[in-house]
């Protein structure tokens, strides 16, 4: 088995989770499910490849698209080859954020992404809400070099960004205090304590915003118009700020003469001989 996500990358740009929750939207509930309807979770070459990202990515739509009634499971082509155009045809693993944009540009097996919203990973609260309002939580991990491919419940070593790994969350259980993960094709636990201690970067990631608005089932206290209204500035061009122009250059300052050299004596004489020289050649030649 195969990781691949390379450590975070930070853009103050990113939309955040905190900024659309209003007051008046409900806890989510104990427990959510967004994975018995799916029966097989593919590896999609993450056993050979550092292809953890995509391959989330591909489970992720699975999910999503069971859990809407219109099921699709991308196949491995398709998600390797998302995999390599997005890292120039090596394989050297994924940037998150990298991968988030082109899933929102391009997407993969033909489904897009309308937005991805960045939540923060020391807020048990925030995954949740993700899980429920949204259908799943993509995280990036960095496994300690201690049970590094599981289990993932009791926290051992600690965080190597150089263990870094993608996957995405499609359920949990407040008793049990779990999450439910899809990595290395198939479902497994993580606990929260694991969660708290692991998770280095984590995104609400939204599929087909589009059917939200139409169906109006946008949920109550999330505050879907601001974010629409932000989505619409998503491609505006970062202008930076025009500098101010430079002011003229002082003149140079007239030479204050030296009182303390002595006058050219020397220079004076020469200068009058010369002179007087050439007045005398001149009436000569007359």
């Amino acid at each position: 088995m195969k990781l691949g996500k390379r450590p975070p990358k930070r853009d103050g740009r990113n939309f955040k989770l905190s900024k659309y929750l209003r007051a008046g939207l409900e806890p989510p509930p104990a427990k959510v499910d967004h994975f018995t309807k799916v029966s097989t979770w593919p590896m999609y070459g993450n056993d050979i490849y550092g292809s953890c990202g995509p391959a989330g990515a591909g489970h992720q739509i699975q999910s999503w698209s069971y859990y809407a009634l219109d099921p699709l499971t991308p196949t491995r082509f398709n998600v390797l080859d998302f995999y390599f155009e997005l890292t120039g045809g090596e394989d050297t693993g994924v940037y998150l954020l990298e991968m988030l944009r082109k899933l929102r540009n391009d997407g993969l097996a033909g489904d897009k992404i309308e937005a991805f919203i960045e939540t923060d990973p020391s807020r048990l609260d925030e995954a949740k809400l993700s899980i429920y309002l949204f259908g799943s939580q993509g995280v990036g991990l960095a496994l300690p070099d201690e049970n590094t491919f599981g289990p993932w419940l009791e926290p051992t070593g600690p965080p190597n960004p150089w263990n870094g790994h993608y996957v995405p969350i499609v359920g949990y259980d407040d008793a049990a205090r779990l999450f439910y993960v899809v990595t290395w094709g198939k479902l497994v636990p993580m606990s929260y304590d694991w969660y708290l201690k692991y998770v280095d970067e984590a995104y609400a990631e939204l599929n087909d915003l589009a059917l939200i608005k139409e169906t109006m089932v946008t949920p109550e206290g999330f505050d879907f118009a601001t974010l629409e209204a932000d989505l619409q500035h998503l491609s505006d061009p970062v202008t930076p700020p025009t500098p101010d122009p430079d002011p003229d250059p002082d003149p140079d300052p007239e030479p204050t003469p030296d009182p303390d050299k002595p006058f050219p004596w020397m220079h004076v004489i020469m200068s009058v001989g010369i002179t007087a020289f050439l007045i005398f050649l001149l009436l000569y030649l007359l």
